[in-house]
């Protein structure tokens, strides 16, 4: 068994709880859009229900990765490689956003 997974589940557990403590406030992090473009939310109910939604998918795929790596034994590169999908749910919640109408990026 690979202990390292539980690394991953107890993120997914972490920004489960955040997310739902600060379900008002912007909570997805996005390194491309958030250096070079301010972001106005333009339908905030919405926009933030769909981002508690997003962040859910993004708790249950950590928990779900840290467990197939316990089970399976899997090596420690695919623990660093688990966090590439939060980034990438991220990337689809900033997409569905825009493409929805709910923000505004400049």
């Amino acid at each position: 068994m690979n202990w390292l997974g539980i690394l991953p589940i107890l993120m997914g557990v972490v920004y489960l709880i955040y997310s739902i403590c600060d379900r008002d406030k912007i909570t997805y992090y996005n390194r491309r859009f958030a250096r070079k473009t301010a972001m106005t939310i333009i339908k905030p109910r919405e926009f933030f229900r769909m981002q508690l939604k997003f962040a859910i998918l993004n708790s249950v795929y950590l928990a779900v990765a840290g467990i197939v790596i316990i089970t399976f034994n899997i090596s420690n590169i695919f623990v660093i490689l688990s966090i590439g999908g939060f980034h990438f749910i991220n990337l689809i919640l900033v997409i569905q956003s825009k493409m929805k109408g709910y923000t505004y990026y400049e």
